[in-house]
């Protein structure tokens, strides 16, 4: 916290003095040049009558003396006109240096503003709806898509540019598959008025052909936690497992991190963490918190992942590599075992909607 504060305060202190320069600057240029034009003819016409005499070789008393008294005439008179006319600028430029110092102070203002939101300015809003948390989901990870694209477009114009790392990493994964009613409703939407299921799928296909690192971290369930939900339950965590398989063999940025000490599918908090935002999720979307800070969304995400990495030797987060599927298939198989055994009175009674 201190290096990110000792930071700011250099970029803040930089910009002050970029500003005091450009106002020193600007303001030099206009006196100096202001100063010049309304000096370089009285001092022609004066040089002028200084030297005619010995231009035109007079040398008569009296017609030198009239000539230093037309010469002394013409700066009294070029004195008066010139201090009339240096007043009047100077009461302009005063103006002038005024309303660029007002607008430079609003600029550096906006700046200041622009850096304090940017780097300590913290946003968090409490969601409540299962509609909302899918359309934040969609902003968060559109968000940081569009943020790589900037990133990539300035090292493409500069290829000395260091891109700031941009992600998105999934800590267990909350269900927000749309049930058929939700689907139903969204077709009722009016044309051009996109529903929270279609932008949260878009922001879906995008992030996957974006070229983005994702990450996931997820913990399998066991045997016993598998019988233990409802068939619904385990159909849609089926689903969900074989969409898993298919995203890890075709995208190359997918990254699935089996961790034991990380939320299983449909836990009661789970989270989407990017560079810059928190969006934690209760339950299958009944509510949730959307924190919008850099430096929270990255010391979140970087001890998070500590901690996993952290465990036991054993316990430690596995890849699950395109190449092999070991790790996946095995709980695949086992849900479908579990799916399709018979049931008991006994173990009916005991499952719940979990």
């Amino acid at each position: 916290m201190s290096l990110q504060s000792g930071e700011l305060a250099e970029k803040l202190e930089d910009a002050r003095l970029r500003r005091f320069r450009v106002v020193k600057s600007r303001m030099f240029r206009r006196i100096t040049g202001k100063i010049t034009a309304r000096c370089v003819l009285p001092i022609a016409l004066l040089a002028i009558l200084v030297l005619g005499p010995a231009l035109y070789h007079v040398t008569d008393t009296d017609k030198t003396t009239f000539w230093w008294f037309a010469v002394a005439l013409v700066v009294l008179a070029m004195s008066i006109v010139h201090g009339e006319v240096f007043t009047r600028e100077a009461g302009y430029l005063h103006d002038d240096i005024k309303e660029d110092l007002n607008r430079l102070i609003l600029r550096a203002q906006a700046e200041l503003n622009d850096t304090l939101k940017k780097n300590i300015d913290t946003h968090a809003y409490p969601l409540q709806t299962r509609q909302k948390i899918r359309s934040i989901a969609a902003q968060v990870i559109q968000n940081e898509i569009e943020k790589k694209r900037i990133e990539d477009k300035k090292l493409r114009d500069d290829q000395t540019y260091k891109c700031t790392s941009t992600t998105v990493v999934y800590f267990g994964s909350a269900s927000l598959t749309a049930s058929e009613q939700e689907m139903s409703d969204a077709r009722h939407f009016e044309a051009g008025e996109k529903s929270d299921i279609v932008r949260y799928q878009t922001a879906l296909d995008d992030l996957r052909t974006c070229g983005m690192e994702v990450k996931r971290y997820i913990r399998f369930l066991d045997e016993g936690e598998l019988k233990a939900r409802s068939p619904a339950f385990r159909t849609n965590y089926l689903k969900w497992l074989r969409q898993q398989s298919h995203l890890v063999k075709s995208n190359i940025h997918y990254q699935l991190y089996i961790a034991r000490r990380a939320p299983p599918w449909g836990a009661s908090r789970n989270s989407i963490l990017t560079t810059g935002e928190i969006l934690d999720i209760v339950g299958e979307g009944d509510a949730g918190l959307w924190v919008v800070d850099p430096r929270i969304a990255v010391t979140m995400r970087q001890l998070t992942v500590q901690y996993f990495h952290n465990a036991a030797r054993d316990n430690q987060p596995k890849r699950i590599w395109p190449e092999d599927l070991t790790l996946l298939t095995a709980q695949i198989d086992l849900v479908e075992s579990v799916q399709n055994a018979p049931v008991d009175e006994g173990d009916a009674g005991r499952a719940g909607p979990l």
